[in-house]
């Protein structure tokens, strides 16, 4: 889950929407401190090693199978509440979706505390445009948008105690890739500029496996009747977001 004005990662430090919500976070910003953010990544920075958009997917699975702390944004392992879709989150990876953000659905409206299954990731364009589809086919809603293009539209994705507490959706565009320049090579970086950026949100608070189940579908080349590209008359052009 992601805190507004947090950096993207898979799951920060907590419990799904508990009273130790508070201790964990108090926990992580102790890691924090008396320590160098830019230590952390330097030290045995496997992302150094990747030559390109197929191996930042790869270091991607490897990090949601444990085998090594850290993302290019995130200091440590996966949260607890990502274990469940912590297999299909590799799957996707080594199937082309470079994952940088995910939550679990979970939770209930009734009670006020609910989270919406989300992920967000990079894909050359004609995966993007196969994740699209299932905006067009499923209750899913997806966005999916070309190198360089900036969202302003956040949709609240988390509720505690009947009030909305976090939202995705948005991108920066060529700037929030600035973040990963100095952790990659030339050319993994440029294959991050050159790529495009796919959400994928659950549009019904709570369920846990919907959005997992059409996704690895869809990553592994399920066929869809829609077109993911404009008719040209309406002259949409390069600005289009699917």
């Amino acid at each position: 889950m992601r805190l507004t004005g947090a950096p993207p990662s898979h799951a920060l430090g907590r419990s799904f929407v508990t009273d130790n919500w508070i201790i964990d976070r108090k926990a992580d910003v102790g890691r924090a401190v008396g320590r160098s953010f830019e230590s952390e990544w330097s030290m045995a920075n496997k992302w150094k090693t990747a030559k390109g958009f197929a191996d930042l997917c790869e270091l991607s699975a490897q990090w949601c199978e444990g085998k090594f702390e850290n993302t290019l944004t995130y200091l440590g392992k996966p949260d607890p509440e990502s274990e469940p879709i912590l297999p299909l989150l590799a799957k996707c990876n080594r199937s082309g979706f470079f994952t940088t953000f995910s939550q679990p659905g979970g939770g209930s409206t009734d009670d006020g505390n609910a989270q919406r299954a989300t992920v967000h990731g990079y894909a050359d364009e004609e995966l993007a445009r196969r994740l699209y589809a299932l905006g067009l086919e499923t209750g899913l809603l997806v966005l999916a948008f070309p190198p360089g293009f900036d969202n302003d539209v956040n949709i609240p994705i988390t509720t505690i105690d009947f009030q909305i507490y976090t939202w995705h959706g948005m991108t920066d565009g060529q700037p929030e890739k600035e973040d990963y320049r100095n952790q990659l090579t030339k050319d993994a970086y440029h294959s991050l500029l050159t790529s495009w950026q796919v959400i994928l949100i659950d549009t019904e608070w709570g369920r846990e496996e919907y959005l997992w189940d059409n996704l690895l579908e869809a990553i592994d080349g399920s066929e869809t009747m829609f077109s993911t590209i404009p008719p040209e008359e309406l002259d949409l052009e390069t600005d289009f977001v699917c």
